[in-house]
């Protein structure tokens, strides 16, 4: 399922490159540290979509607790059937038991259908995250 999500969000990406095992090892020692949730929804005991939040202290004031959500899919031929939506209330609740006081979400600016996704369920924008290459 990790590959056919990056084919679509970067069909020139390499899988073996992308997906390395240091993204692994980041992920399970953030989830060993409560700092990372993975969530799957399952069909038949295979994955069909995924959600992965982090948890961070805010720089200017650590009693605050901020929570991203990383990478969200769902398999194409089960959109539409509310599984995004019922992954993000899961992680929801696991934000709140953590004291997370406020959800980000970054969307890819050519994909203006997640935005259109995450602006119906109550996310707005309110800054834009620009990148430059040193």
């Amino acid at each position: 399922m990790m590959n056919a999500y990056l084919v679509e969000f970067d069909p020139e990406g390499d899988p073996a490159t992308y997906w390395d095992d240091g993204y692994f090892a980041a992920c399970q020692e953030g989830a060993s540290r409560g700092a990372i949730q993975i969530l799957f929804a399952v069909d038949a005991a295979v994955p069909v979509a995924f959600i992965i939040g982090r948890i961070e202290d805010l720089w200017y004031r650590p009693s605050l607790k901020l929570g991203h959500i990383e990478e969200i899919y769902v398999v194409p031929t089960y959109r539409r059937r509310g599984l995004a939506k019922s992954l993000l209330s899961r992680l929801k609740l696991q934000f709140r038991d953590r004291d997370v006081a406020t959800m980000t979400a970054l969307v890819h600016c050519l994909n203006p259908s997640a935005l259109l996704f995450w602006q119906q369920i109550g996310f707005e924008i309110q800054a834009y995250h620009l990148f430059a290459p040193l």
